[in-house]
């Protein structure tokens, strides 16, 4: 069974390195972005929090909302439309194998995400890393599998590629701007930062930024309860709702 795992999650990577598209959104455009606005902010504090402890982690968390939504959820509504999803069901590959590779999958994208990110601000803004970096890096696996099994439920709710699509730029943009990701939240007004807290990703970023700082103490467990609860729900939505064509 491992060897069934490790073969399908090799395939998941490989078709995942030759898609231009998913490689841009989840590699090349947020490190650009965090360049340029690192050029312009970086000598900013907000909060009395400096800008790069709070955008490190704002970009990683762009990193796994571009991972969650395009290379997790939309990926799976295009195999099904291509007829993947039809063909591997009539294997002896289990629907848990299939989806625990592609979890595996947008772990290995968003640790590698985080390090480029991490060596830009090193060796480009000479912002030293953090002293939590193991926990940094096992909160970071925590997020992204409550993030991208969250965003199953764009599988389970589009019948068509294009009404993935769809819901999925819907969501994107909701997120960047009720996350915290790009505009702080405390500049909107407290009904805005109220809407904010059923946001997925504000928990996302909310937590690596702590770790980042070495802020996090046992009360912000409550973000990870918070992001747990928003996957459970989606997955428990993608269990009733999920087709295979």
């Amino acid at each position: 069974m491992s060897k069934m795992i490790t073969n399908h999650m090799i395939a998941d990577l490989k078709l995942f390195l030759r898609d231009p598209m998913a490689l841009g959104f989840t590699f090349v455009l947020p490190a650009v972005l965090f360049i340029i606005f690192g050029n312009i902010f970086g000598n900013e504090s907000y909060g009395g929090v400096e800008y790069f402890d709070l955008y490190i982690s704002a970009m990683i968390a762009i990193m796994i909302l571009n991972i969650g939504l395009f290379t997790i959820g939309l990926q799976l509504v295009i195999d099904r439309e291509k007829g993947v999803l039809r063909r591997l069901k009539g294997t002896p590959l289990r629907p848990w194998v299939m989806f625990l590779s592609i979890l595996m999958k947008a772990i290995i994208a968003a640790i590698v995400g985080a390090i480029e990110i991490m060596v830009i601000a090193y060796f480009l803004f000479k912002v030293p890393m953090t002293e939590h970096i193991m926990s940094y890096f096992l909160m970071l696996v925590i997020v992204t599998v409550g993030f991208c099994s969250f965003c199953l439920i764009i599988t389970s709710v589009s019948k068509t590629a294009g009404a993935g699509l769809g819901i999925a730029f819907v969501l994107m943009y909701i997120m960047l701007f009720l996350s915290g990701v790009t505009i702080p939240l405390e500049i909107y007004p407290e009904t805005v930062q109220t809407i904010a807290q059923f946001v997925p990703l504000y928990y996302v970023h909310d937590v690596l930024q702590l770790v980042w700082r070495g802020a996090f103490s046992f009360s912000d467990i409550t973000s990870v309860l918070a992001l747990v609860s928003f996957a459970g729900v989606s997955v428990l939505i993608s269990n009733r709702y999920f087709k295979w064509e």
